[in-house]
């Protein structure tokens, strides 16, 4: 994978010399050597908000949305 964000630099500095634009990061090419370790915790972080949410506009609607006056 080294080789692969090696040549992306190169290809970056190339692009600011020359002044044109830069290429599009090879996403595509990296991705299938990243492990994923926040995916669980991630939706973990979503679910308990969304369950604040659904705590607060359930059993306190009306003052879900008060604007101070």
């Amino acid at each position: 994978m080294g080789a692969l964000v090696d040549e992306y630099e190169q290809a970056v500095r190339k692009a600011i010399q020359q002044a044109t634009s830069v290429p599009p990061f090879p996403e595509e090419k990296i991705e299938p050597h990243l492990d994923n370790t926040w995916g669980d915790t991630g939706k973990a972080i979503f679910n308990n908000w969304l369950g604040l949410v659904y705590q607060k506009a359930d059993y306190n609607r009306p003052s879900l949305f008060d604007i101070p006056k």
